[in-house]
């Protein structure tokens, strides 16, 4: 087996022999505990151990099995759930980017949809204003397409001047014109 040598991921320990000889041992460091990505507590249940071994193990020895699992404690993850449905409702807060981060993408702006839906329910009372509604929001959510300018349009006009071509017609031009 090749020795390691001192390094970052690995510690030294000096080991006195039977002989009277002191030996150097070179023992992998443990990985820091896990920690909550909000309040930065350690999270329970899960293992600090190199990431060979945890290859080995199982998903439900890696993490703990609920929404964050591994990454925010319970605590936080309650709150990023009260913070989504009290947006969702419609209840005025304060937003909250620490918290905002942990939720998935574009979740924000399908809120002033449902929000423009209820509105249109309540105003008319039918579902079909509701339908109209949601392709106008997903309409607006549609990047509209480039279309081609006056400038893409034309080619440009190549130099006649640096070619060889371009010397030649100049030449056939002056004599055309003499």
């Amino acid at each position: 087996m090749k020795q390691q040598k001192s390094r970052k991921g690995t510690r030294i320990i000096k080991r006195r022999t039977p002989r009277g000889r002191t030996a150097i041992h070179y023992v992998k460091k443990k990985p820091r505990k896990a920690s909550c990505a909000l309040c930065g507590a350690l999270l329970g249940g899960i293992p600090n151990a190199l990431p060979s071994e945890l290859k080995k193990m199982t998903r439900s020895q890696r993490r703990v099995s609920r929404i964050f699992g591994g990454v925010l404690c319970s605590r936080c993850t309650k709150r990023v759930e009260k913070y989504r449905l009290r947006m969702e409702e419609g209840v005025a807060i304060k937003r909250d980017l620490r918290i905002e981060k942990f939720l998935p993408r574009g979740w924000y702006a399908s809120l002033s949809v449902k929000a423009k839906v209820k509105e249109a329910v309540a105003e008319t009372g039918e579902e079909t204003a509701a339908e109209a509604v949601k392709e106008t929001g997903a309409k607006k959510a549609e990047k509209p397409k480039k279309t081609a300018t006056k400038a893409a349009a034309k080619p440009k006009a190549k130099k006649e001047s640096g070619t060889k071509e371009g010397t030649k017609k100049s030449a056939q031009k002056k004599a055309a014109g003499k």
